[in-house]
Parts: C-alpha cells; sequence; structure tokens
C-alpha cells in the first residue's frame, strides 16, 4: 500500500495489519533519495517484528539524476540489502525494459511460490 507499512486503512487497523491477515509476502518499494536507509530498515524491522515474510525490496527512482548524498545513500542501502534487493525501477520518464522485465519476473517468482 502507499504510504507505508504503518499507514492506518482504518481507526484500528494499519498496512501491517492487513499484510498480517493476508500472510502473502511483503514487496517493499523504497525510494532512491536521501532518508531512504532509515525509512527503508525501519519498514523492514516492522515487518520482522511481526513475523510478516519479506518477499524482497525493489528501489524506485523519481529523478534521472542522483545529487552525490543521494547517491552515497542509495550504494550503502544496496550493500545493507543484499540479495533482499530484487531490483530498481528507472525514472519513469524513460525505463528500461529489461529492467522492468527482471522485476516483474522477480516478482512473478516470488508469488508463485
Amino acid at each position: 500500500g502507499a504510504g507505508g507499512i504503518l499507514v492506518p486503512i482504518s481507526e484500528h487497523v494499519r498496512k501491517v495489519d492487513l499484510a498480517g491477515q493476508l500472510g502473502l509476502p511483503v514487496l517493499v518499494v523504497a525510494r532512491g533519495s536521501l532518508g531512504t536507509i532509515n525509512h527503508t530498515l525501519l519498514t523492514l524491522e516492522a515487518l520482522a517484528a511481526r513475523r510478516i515474510r519479506l518477499g524482497g525490496v525493489v528501489i524506485s527512482h523519481g529523478s534521472a539524476s542522483l545529487c552525490p548524498a543521494d547517491a552515497a545513500n542509495l550504494d550503502a542501502l544496496r550493500r545493507e540489502l543484499g540479495p533482499r534487493l530484487l531490483g530498481e525501477l528507472p525514472p519513469l520518464r524513460a525505463p528500461d525494459q529489461a529492467v522492468l522485465d527482471g522485476v516483474v519476473e522477480a516478482l512473478t517468482r516470488l508469488f508463485r511460490d
């Protein structure tokens, strides 16, 4: 769900509660900019604390160019995630079909299992 795993969907239910009830692996889409390390790792901790299975993480790039701070943070996040990183979505202005196909293939395998 857009907005994050702890966003309420009703007065007493958050998206994380729905994810737990569905019992499906969760795909986390992280932004490729400043602040992403903290937001992404907190999301993964929230899922782990509730024993909700992580399907993986996809990084979504909002703009074609990254400032040096964003690039450094993104490199750190890639290292931190390791094999949990399924792929990266390029900026919407010029998507690379091969990258998109790779993400779709990874998601298909994930939800088939």
